[in-house]
């Protein structure tokens, strides 16, 4: 473990602790649209967001896919 350096483990801890806070703010969100609207009304709320962040994601692969040829 001598090759890894200080730059490796500050990366490490930061992927680690960005990750922690995207999951407290999706419980967060997932626990508040359940408080309001239901666990069905959750569901699908959350499932909404995620088909967004999908749609948003192929359409940038799309373009990349577009600009090759």
């Amino acid at each position: 473990m001598e090759g890894m350096g200080k730059a490796f483990y500050l990366k490490i801890v930061g992927i680690v602790l960005g990750v922690g806070i995207v999951a407290f703010l999706g419980f967060l969100l997932f626990s508040r649209a359940v408080y309001r609207f239901g666990l069905i009304g959750g569901v699908v709320i959350v499932a909404g967001i995620l088909m967004l962040i999908a749609w948003r994601y192929d359409t940038k692969q799309h373009h990349k896919y577009d600009d090759e040829e």
